[in-house]
């Protein structure tokens, strides 16, 4: 048996990819850690092994995730802008941007929400349709980067660890941004990425009933 870490992009992988190195081998109650990159999906698993993944509001993810591209990764990584990003880039300077031009329909703002890494990755691409029943058919823990520490200690119990993970302190190591000042959204950016992220958000609300607030609409 095995647990596979599926890291879900801008939600705290990197992170918990270090906070597991000491377990590996085979270390936890379901034998070794495996991490996979972010293709990798629940459906793709045995369904004997066991699973771990982070989610995040997917406004924030959304945020998070133009952000990191913009800067390409740095400074943990340097990843180049693909010839579409290289486009979106070009024409939005800000997520807000994005959002706003999101919101007035724009289909270049389309291309860019289906163009940039992260942006265009949707929560529910981890987890399957709920036709599929991926959380029920093997041992699935769902962590929260809004509460990353305390849910570090519930997959400490998760996986029967004789101590509690902690989180790197390293801000490299941990892939944390890095501190600027972010234009916020405006109320209608911020409802045009609800609503663009509307199944992740129908996701979220069958895993913490009631905590990501209501959606409307769809993309």
């Amino acid at each position: 048996m095995t647990v596979h870490l599926l890291h879900v992009g801008k939600t705290g992988g990197s992170a918990l990819q270090a906070a597991l190195v000491p377990h590996y081998g085979g270390r936890t109650r379901f034998g070794d850690v495996v991490v996979h990159g972010h293709v990798t999906r629940l459906a793709d698993l045995s369904p004997g092994d066991a699973a771990i993944l982070f989610v995040r509001d997917p406004v924030a993810r959304f945020v998070s995730g133009f952000n990191s591209r913009q800067r390409k990764g740095r400074p943990r990584n340097n990843n180049p802008w693909s010839a579409d990003e290289v486009i979106a880039f070009g024409r939005f300077r800000t997520s807000a941007e994005l959002a706003e031009a999101l919101a007035n329909g724009l289909t270049t703002a389309q291309d860019a929400m289906h163009a940039i890494e992260h942006v265009r990755q949707h929560l529910v691409y981890w987890f399957g349709p709920p036709s599929e029943d991926n959380l029920n058919k093997r041992h699935v823990f769902v962590g929260r980067l809004d509460r990353f520490d305390t849910d570090l200690v519930r997959l400490s119990e998760f996986l029967g660890l004789d101590r509690p993970l902690s989180a790197p302190t390293d801000p490299i190591r941990a892939h944390i941004a890095p501190n600027k000042s972010i234009q916020p959204l405006s109320s209608r950016g911020t409802d045009a990425v609800r609503r663009w992220y509307r199944r992740d958000y129908e996701l979220l609300d069958r895993l913490f009933p009631g905590e990501y607030g209501p959606t409307s609409g769809g993309s």
